[in-house]
């Protein structure tokens, strides 16, 4: 939804708040509170009702309460004085006063329930230790059906109907009785002296065919930080292999006509397999177009809009401004899905809206933090924030996730230690990367030519220009990574180390001045 007053538009989904149509620069509460007052316009809202919505019913002293309303106050040019767009009542709360357009999304992007496909149902874990009371195996149980239901690509069948069906053990000699779901998962606990065994196996209800399987051996210490480490690792790779399962049966489906769920998993499998990103955008297009309240595939199409530059080596200012539009609408759509908002930060980074940005994958991850898209993005994002030693944790979080690290996530660490500065590391991830991307040659051309190594940089030079598409610009590329790092000096390391390395074109980008904005 978009609130219009006097020369100020606030878009309530992103959220953000443009004056004449440019960006104005908040803080994120600060515009939690303004988002609050102005959907609320014409109503007094109490300090009390404040905090509750806006802090979450923390804490907050008086002092801080009116100092973020005097910086809201700030930002539309409204002052304590005046009072023409934020009324202070006192004894009784703040009351947004300006005139107010409202503009809503338009009908067909009306959220459409989105069709799981992929449905999980954890059988409860069989503890196989002789005069054990089981609470390990129930609370491993329990624990992984919340794990799973935090995430917004797959269903998960209730711990309710889990447990009926333990009650009536004659449901696993039929398993197309009772419950309807695809995929299920099942483990074992073994205790022997102070070694606990831990082994858990997800395969495909229909068939009985084995997807993949964990078994985890630990020192028996500690059973709640055990189940801990056991629920957070499987409910970071179960649901991708679920997905990739699904994506793989579906691309050689012969049925008539697919949901939009399964083309947009369909689409995701084909780009992890071939790589083609403009492939991938064609089949985001197809799916926006026949359905426009689909939000995860607005997501993924932004996404791409804003990333494949990488790739291409081409980026138009119309493309920046469609990526946005797709990224708000998808965040309309589909705003407590977590991968969705992940991919939307990441499209507000892209776009150099680094506040916006942060804020999505902070709440993407409050959603799910045992999703490695939200770990992986949060990271790439605190490290074009100046912020990439924490970064490092959020991507070493990542790998212990998902024991299978995808590759294609030690993009974001090469990113976070050539800001640090630690080349040799970056150079040791593109090594063991079994095939970077073309993009990711250059990173080692800058990498290598920082570190001394500089028949390795010419090396990674000379590759990444015998492998350009036709009409890529080395210039458009690099302007593009220089454009989501938040600080001058990582802009300008960057710059540095492309012009050590030898990539061509440079002189372009320093002469654009976009290393020192």
């Amino acid at each position: 939804m978009k609130l219009r007053f006097g020369h100020f538009e606030l878009d309530t989904g992103t959220p953000e708040l443009f004056r004449d149509g440019a960006p104005v620069q908040i803080e994120p509460k600060v515009l939690d509170i303004l988002v609050h007052l102005a959907e609320n316009h014409g109503q007094i809202i109490s300090k009390d009702g404040l905090i509750e919505t806006v802090w979450n019913g923390r804490i907050v002293s008086d002092a801080a309460v009116t100092s973020r309303i005097n910086l809201v106050r700030q930002a539309v040019g409204d002052d304590g004085r005046r009072q023409e767009i934020i009324q202070t009542l006192p004894k009784r709360g703040f009351r947004f006063v300006a005139e107010v357009e409202i503009e809503g999304p338009s009908a067909p992007d009306s959220a459409q329930p989105m069709e799981a496909e992929a449905s999980i149902l954890v059988l409860p874990f069989t503890d196989l230790t002789p005069d054990q009371s089981g609470f390990l195996a129930e609370g491993l149980t329990e624990d992984l059906i919340v794990a799973l239901s935090r995430y917004g690509d797959v269903r998960v069948v209730s711990l309710g109907s889990a447990l009926r069906i333990k009650e009536r053990q004659s449901w696993l000699e039929n398993p197309m009785a009772e419950v309807p779901t695809d995929y299920m998962i099942t483990g074992t606990v073994q205790v022997r002296g102070n070694r606990v065994r831990v082994t858990v196996q997800l395969s495909e209800r229909a068939t009985g065919a084995s997807i993949c399987a964990e078994q985890f051996d630990r020192e028996l210490r500690d059973y709640f930080e055990i189940q801990d480490e056991i629920v957070k690792s499987l409910a970071g790779c179960l649901p991708w292999r679920v997905l990739t399962h699904v994506g793989r049966r579906l691309t050689t489906s012969r049925a008539p006509r697919l949901s939009s769920y399964q083309a947009f998993v369909r689409a995701g499998y084909d780009i992890g397999v071939h790589g083609d990103i403009g492939r991938a955008e064609a089949a985001y297009r197809d799916i926006v177009r026949a359905d426009h309240g689909f939000g995860p595939a607005r997501a993924a199409l932004a996404f791409l809009l804003g990333y494949k530059v990488f790739f291409t080596g081409q980026q138009t200012d119309a493309e920046v401004a469609e990526s946005l539009d797709h990224g708000r609408a998808a965040i309309r759509l589909s705003a407590d899905n977590e991968r969705v908002l992940a991919k939307c930060a990441m499209v507000f980074q892209f776009a150099a809206q680094f506040s916006i940005a942060r804020k999505l994958a902070e709440q993407a991850i409050r959603i799910n933090p045992n999703s490695t898209d939200c770990t992986h993005f949060l990271a790439t994002i605190l490290t074009a924030s100046g912020e990439a030693e924490k970064a490092v944790e959020y991507h070493r979080q990542t790998m212990l996730l998902d024991p299978l690290f995808p590759e294609e996530h030690y993009e974001g660490m090469i990113e976070a230690h050539f800001v640090l500065g630690d080349y040799d590391f970056a150079l040791d991830l593109i090594d063991r990367w079994s095939d970077p991307a073309r993009h990711i040659l250059s990173y080692g051309a800058a990498c290598a030519a920082l570190a001394g190594q500089q028949d390795l940089a010419a090396d990674f030079a000379g590759r990444f220009a015998e492998t350009a598409p036709p009409g890529y610009s080395n210039a458009a590329f690099v302007s593009a990574l220089l454009r989501y790092h938040k600080r001058p000096e990582d802009r300008l390391h960057w710059l540095e180390g492309f012009e050590a390395g030898g990539i061509p074109e440079m002189d372009k980008v320093r002469a654009s001045g976009i290393a020192d904005a």
